[in-house]
């Protein structure tokens, strides 16, 4: 499947990043935003592929997941590479998530 944002749905996504990332950005390094503005419209396009919810929410402290999808909590992963690989990391085996999805683009 695939979903193509919207220029506006892309306005908007970098327009919510960027105001929670400029301090990250110092702490992360230049390129934080950019990640965070991709991995964001992964989560989107995830949810109008899907018709999941879309959390436009700011959580600090444990990945708890990116959304419900069939009653089952879902992260939502990116990659820029059409090849690209998921990798899970071993500290999210006992949280919520059960399910990981990796969005190419």
């Amino acid at each position: 499947m695939k979903y193509e944002l919207t220029p506006e749905e892309l306005d908007r996504i970098k327009e919510f990043v960027g105001k929670i990332t400029f301090c990250q950005s110092l702490r992360w390094g230049s390129n934080h935003k950019e990640n965070a503005i991709n991995g964001m419209a992964a989560e989107f396009a995830y949810s109008k592929l899907f018709n999941t919810p879309f959390d436009w929410g700011i959580h600090s402290g444990a990945d708890e997941g990116d959304t419900i999808h069939d009653g089952v909590v879902v992260d939502i992963k990116r990659s820029s590479r059409e090849d690209g690989h998921l990798i899970v990391c071993p500290h999210k085996i006992d949280t919520p998530i059960k399910q990981f999805a990796l969005m190419v683009g």
